[in-house]
Order: structure tokens, then C-alpha cells, then sequence
């Protein structure tokens, strides 16, 4: 009877070993984790979090609106943007892009300001004028607008990957991951080339993501 209970003894541990093997791992590594949390700064302590958050499967979706002003202000009191700010919200918009915006640096700060009272977190691209040199050198039009619902999401990194092409990254607050995304107004002539293989070559860099807006082309 001594032995058979020292049997059953035995294999009630091995049974809760099973069950909890997962948190026994966990508790027997919590000096590696230690060793390995204080080697590195907080800064790339967080780099890491994020990259393993961003990298994982996610339901939750993105809605993603886009927008040809066709030469509409920056100024706020534009009444297209009246607009715009109603479509946004109606929709539930995460993510609002405007291009073919008129206004100089100081213009796009003095938008930032007022679309921070209405929730949007701004960045832009100023316009370098049309495709022709005569509109290039008295121009500032076809700049570029991205408005980003901060209730929803918050910027990440973002870089002018072109003429008229701004790409992105945000990380959404519903599920922690980081998104990337590729503004594009496409050329008509010369260019558009250029935009699409710096499109593409950011979006693989960042293991997929979406390009989007008005790309003049078919």
C-alpha cells in the first residue's frame, strides 16, 4: 500500500507539473528576465514591446478616409473643411488624408492648432507647386494633410518618401499594434515611377501595409 500511495504521490506532481509547466517556466526564468530587462535602457526596452505588439494578429479595423481638395486652403475656416471634419466623424474615421492643399508651413501649424481642439492630431507635406517648372517656382500647392483620430491611434514614424508621397506609421490603441501606411498623389507625368517603387520599398520594410489616395493613374 506504501508504494502504490508513493506512486499516486508521484503522479499527482507530474499531473500539476503539466497543468502548470507554462507558469513554472515563468517563475524559474525571472533572473534571466531581470538580467536581460536591466542590460538594456528604457528607451529599447520599449522598441521591443512595441515590435512584438505590433507583430501580432489583429481583428480590429481601420477606417481610412482620403480626399482630393482640388486646390481647397488650409485655412480651417475653408468651408471644405467643415466638411471633411463631418465625413470623419460620422464615419468614425480613424485616419483622414487631404491632398492638393494650398498654404505655406505657418498655415499647416496654425490647422494643427485648430484641428487639436477637434480630437485629429496633424502632420503634412508643404506643396512644391504643379509639374511644371513655371508653377514650381511661385507655388506651394499639392500640399499633403494626414489627420489621425488620437482617440484611436497615435503617430509613430513618418518621412516624405517622395514628391507629393508621405508614409507612416501609427499605433492603434484598441489592439497596441503599429500600422503603416503610404499617402500617394500620384504624378502625371514624370515621377509617378519613383513614387510607387519608394511606396512599395516602405511598405515591405515595415512588413505590409496599405497605399493609398489619389494616384492619377489606372
Amino acid at each position: 500500500m506504501r508504494r502504490a500511495t508513493r506512486r499516486r504521490v508521484c503522479w499527482d506532481a507530474d499531473e500539476e507539473c503539466r497543468r502548470h509547466g507554462v507558469v513554472l517556466f515563468m517563475w524559474r526564468c525571472r533572473p534571466l528576465f531581470w538580467r536581460v530587462r536591466w542590460a538594456l535602457s528604457h528607451r529599447e526596452w520599449n522598441r521591443i514591446m512595441y515590435a512584438l505588439h505590433g507583430n501580432m494578429e489583429s481583428d480590429v479595423s481601420v477606417t481610412v478616409l482620403a480626399w482630393n481638395g482640388r486646390g481647397m486652403s488650409v485655412h480651417i475656416d475653408h468651408p471644405k473643411w467643415r466638411w471633411v471634419l463631418a465625413q470623419a466623424k460620422q464615419l468614425d474615421a480613424t485616419v483622414v488624408a487631404v491632398s492638393e492643399l494650398e498654404g505655406g508651413h505657418e498655415d499647416y501649424i496654425a490647422l494643427r492648432k485648430a484641428l487639436a481642439k477637434e480630437g485629429y492630431l496633424l502632420r503634412w507635406l508643404v506643396g512644391q507647386g504643379g509639374e511644371d517648372k513655371e508653377e514650381k517656382m511661385v507655388s506651394n500647392s499639392n500640399g499633403l494633410a494626414i489627420l489621425v483620430a488620437k482617440d484611436r491611434a497615435a503617430w509613430g514614424h513618418s518621412v516624405a518618401l517622395a514628391g507629393r508621397c508621405f508614409g507612416f506609421r501609427l499605433r492603434i490603441k484598441a489592439d497596441a499594434s503599429t500600422r503603416s501606411f503610404v499617402f500617394m498623389h500620384g504624378f502625371h507625368r514624370g515621377g509617378f515611377r519613383e513614387q510607387v517603387k519608394r511606396s512599395r520599398h516602405y511598405i515591405d520594410k515595415h512588413h505590409g501595409g496599405l497605399i493609398f489616395g489619389d494616384i492619377n493613374h489606372v
